[in-house]
């Protein structure tokens, strides 16, 4: 990408910003982040990668985002800036490490307690409703994204991603795996969704939950955060899945969950299990899709590193639904 290009990005959001204020960050497949310190005073810049296969949603950020700050949310970054064509984005850095490589023994700091306090955060951006969402949305001329049922993620993950599966995952026995165990979550779907529409962020997973050595965390990617007809269910069973230091706590965060929304923590044990059976085997999907697309060359990439994040979901859920 264009160091000048940057350059003058940038200096929408200060002025006063010169090449050697900027260094790069990790980027994702559609976009490219940069940090930007002027004085002490640092920001992250977010910009769309030219001939990205998607496209990152800055506009749904950004309104995501402001409505955050306004509701007093204090895990989110502030938004500071949208490019007009929303093909840019800067919000405020945060000093953090993802939680995966935290070291919690040097820090001292108490992983369970952070756990909980990560899901209380996660329940507490649900407060944002879905008429200022919209108003927002069309004040700043973003389209805003529909709400995501379980049924509109079965159609996704089971037909869409495993199609491509089909077509070009290079391995032929993940494939067989997956077939018919998708078929069976697709299957599930109706059994989910019976609750009002909630707003949450919708990957709380490993590299989007930044931590401080202070136990201070930030939620970051909110481009997959929208209104959705799961419940607490869903929080409980996807942190407790993909982000390391919530795993263990499983049962605990239930319990807390419960309690905090009055509900028998027997009902919510059932929910999460059942929500955990109808998800995880579209995280072996994914993991095969991008197999898939690294292979036809769609993506760069490593097929190998892929085909390992399969064949380890497969075991956690073999280990347990297949028992």
């Amino acid at each position: 990408m264009s160091t000048n290009l940057i350059l003058t990005l940038a200096r929408q959001v200060n002025s006063k910003v010169e090449q050697n204020h900027i260094s790069e960050l990790s980027g994702g497949f559609s976009s490219q982040a940069y940090k930007v310190d002027v004085a002490g005073e640092p920001f992250v810049l977010l910009v769309q990668r030219e001939g990205a296969v998607s496209q990152s949603n800055y506009g749904h950020t950004y309104v995501v985002l402001t409505l955050l700050q306004r509701h007093g949310f204090t895990h989110a970054p502030q938004p500071l800036w949208l490019k007009d064509d929303h093909a840019a984005l800067a919000i405020s850095f945060y000093e953090g490490i993802a939680s995966d490589a935290f070291d919690f023994e040097q820090t001292g700091i108490n992983s369970e307690q952070l756990a909980i306090a990560v899901m209380d955060s996660l329940l507490d951006a649900a407060e944002v409703a879905m008429d200022e969402y919209k108003q927002l949305a069309a004040e700043l001329n973003v389209t805003p994204l529909p709400v995501k049922t379980p049924g509109k993620a079965a159609a996704e993950y089971g037909t869409e991603w495993l199609q491509i599966v089909t077509q070009s995952c290079p391995d032929p026995d993940i494939v067989a795996w997956l077939e018919p165990r998708v078929q069976c979550s697709v299957a599930m779907a109706e059994q989910f969704g019976n609750n009002k529409s909630l707003f949450g962020h919708g990957d709380p997973s490993n590299p989007n939950i930044l931590l401080g050595a202070d136990g201070s965390f930030m939620l970051i990617d909110w481009d997959s955060a929208r209104f959705q007809t799961t419940g607490p269910e869903f929080y409980v069973a996807y942190t407790t899945h993909l982000t390391d230091f919530m795993k263990p706590y499983r049962q605990t965060l239930i319990a807390h969950v419960a309690h905090r929304l009055n509900i028998p923590e027997e009902e919510l044990t059932s929910r999460v299990h059942e929500f955990r059976r109808f998800t995880e085997v579209f995280d072996v999907n994914w993991a095969a899709m991008m197999m898939a697309k690294v292979s036809t060359g769609e993506i760069t990439g490593d097929v190998s590193h892929f085909r390992a994040i399969a064949l380890e979901r497969m075991r956690i859920y073999e280990q347990s639904f297949e028992q």
